[in-house]
């Protein structure tokens, strides 16, 4: 008997490697002529040990649920088809005739990621100057090989200068504010689209910029108001506080002081505001910007600090008194009191200050009598007696004045003498074991800054007053407390005034009994 042998099957399309993105359909080719119908092609997944078969002619085992055969099987077309493609389909797959030769061919299947954002970079809020500002970013994917690039809003960042990259991950070096935006990564392993980041908004702060500054002003005491002018623009955050400094001290708003917006006025302008104005615009950030300028006052002579009593003995050549009118009084009489002896010589002087400065004064008068023996300077007015007499004694009225006003200044000559004897002596407290006592002294001669008082006491049994105060100092004080008295008890009470030298102690006492 003779056996029949069929004819060898011949591949006419063998299966190639190929590459094929995950989750996208992936064809491995396998045709042959001359198929035996009982020796169908079998696809097996060879990355196994042993090889798994996946199909025997169009029939698809369960081992691959993605698998399919397709093509025209009457013309010997076998393909195997895997839709969608996984990770765990990569490897080498063998499609198997038994009557080819060979009896197989494989085929290596690569399954490309395209890339995928693993770390998006966060909002970020920083000053303007801070060294760096750190974006992250990260990506994964097959091949594994990423290309980032970053935008700041729809522009792209060249890399280089301020901006640097590590990894995925942007640096911006040196911030200023127009880094502020939106930065978006991208990242792309050159398989499909590349992949976008979630946005990350960079705030800049920074501070305001005055824009408009105050100006240099003068104004005139009681008469003008002053606007000092102060604007920024607006910084971030947008909202601005201003406040402003004479010298270094704050202004508090209110009262004379008003505030629209970042401008400053000054109402019912008096001397004292004359001085150097800040205005400092601040949002939180930084420090506040700054500016400056000068308000002057124009204002006439006005009498403040009273000189100190001066005296002239016998003997004495001359003697200088000062009385100084600054800016801390309104224009109003201030008196002064000087001492002298009959046929002294003493020199007074009284000195003023006040904006312009140039100050003219009168003459010395007291009703008839006017000194003319005098030098004045632009500030100062020096009056000279070579010989004081009995009609050199009372008040001087001397006017100085400027462009902007006028002052009387008062000067009193006292003819220096004794002391008068107190007026008048009260009780005005009284326990049962003290008293107070109230002096009222007669200033009319002696040199009222070195007259002092005592109290003499005695009660009806005792021969010998007791004094008050007991160191035989006095006091200038005119109360007077007498305590460690015997109660239901008279007492007999002197006082008396006297000059504090101890050379008029004992000669120019006055009492009241």
């Amino acid at each position: 008997m003779k056996l029949s042998v069929s004819s060898t099957a011949i591949w006419k399309q063998i299966p190639s490697d190929i590459d094929v993105i995950i989750g996208e359909s992936a064809e491995l080719k396998c045709a042959l002529d001359n198929l035996s119908p009982a020796l169908l092609p079998t696809w097996y997944d060879a990355s196994t040990n042993p090889a798994t078969a996946v199909s025997e002619g169009e029939i698809v085992f369960p081992t691959c649920p993605t698998c399919s055969i397709t093509g025209t099987h009457s013309n010997g077309e076998y393909h195997l088809t895997i839709n969608p493609v996984s990770l765990n389909d990569e490897g080498t797959w063998r499609c198997t005739v038994l009557d080819a030769s060979p009896q197989s061919q494989d085929a290596q299947l690569t399954v490309l990621v395209p890339a995928s954002i693993i770390t998006s970079p966060s909002d970020q809020t920083v000053t303007e100057g801070t060294n760096t500002v750190p974006l992250q970013c990260a990506a994964t994917g097959k091949p594994n090989a990423i290309t980032y690039t970053w935008k700041k809003g729809s522009s792209d960042i060249s890399r280089g200068g301020r901006y640097s990259l590590n990894g995925g991950s942007l640096t911006i070096s040196n911030i200023v504010r127009e880094d502020d935006g939106i930065y978006i990564c991208y990242a792309s392993n050159g398989v499909g689209q590349h992949a976008i980041s979630d946005s990350a908004t960079v705030t800049v702060n920074y501070p305001p910029t005055i824009t408009t500054s105050p100006s240099d002003q003068a104004a005139t005491e009681y008469t003008d108001q002053v606007t000092l002018q102060c604007t920024a623009t607006t910084g971030k955050p947008t909202t601005i506080t201003y406040t402003w400094k004479k010298g270094s001290a704050y202004i508090i708003i209110g009262g004379r002081y008003s505030l629209n917006s970042g401008s400053l006025t000054i109402s019912n302008i008096v001397k004292e505001d004359d001085g150097i104005y800040t205005c400092y615009a601040s949002n939180g950030i930084g420090q506040p910007d700054i500016a400056s300028a000068t308000v002057t006052v124009y204002y006439p002579p006005t009498i403040t600090t009273l000189p100190s009593d001066e005296t002239v003995t016998e003997g004495s050549i001359s003697l200088t008194l000062q009385c100084t009118a600054t800016d801390d009084v309104p224009v109003t009489n201030g008196i002064t009191d000087f001492y002298s002896g009959i046929g002294d010589s003493i020199s007074m002087n009284v000195s003023v200050k006040a904006n312009p400065l140039l100050v003219t004064f009168g003459d010395w008068k007291n009703y008839d009598v006017v000194l003319t023996d005098k030098v004045d300077t632009l500030s100062t007015s020096t009056v000279f007696i070579n010989e004081v007499r009995e009609l050199h004694f009372g008040v001087y009225n001397i006017t100085a004045h400027n462009d902007i006003g006028s002052v009387v200044l008062q000067v009193n000559l006292h003819h220096a003498g004794v002391p008068d004897s107190p007026t008048s002596m009260n009780i005005i407290h009284r326990s049962y074991n003290s008293l107070s006592i109230l002096l009222s002294p007669g200033y009319d001669g002696g040199d009222g800054r070195d007259i002092v008082h005592y109290i003499e006491y005695r009660s009806a049994l005792e021969a010998s007053f007791q004094s008050l105060p007991s160191d035989g100092m006095g006091t200038r004080n005119t109360t007077i407390l007498i305590m460690q008295l015997q109660p239901s008890t008279t007492y007999e009470i002197k006082a008396k005034t006297c000059m504090e030298s101890d050379s008029f102690l004992l000669h120019m006492c006055f009492l009241l009994i």
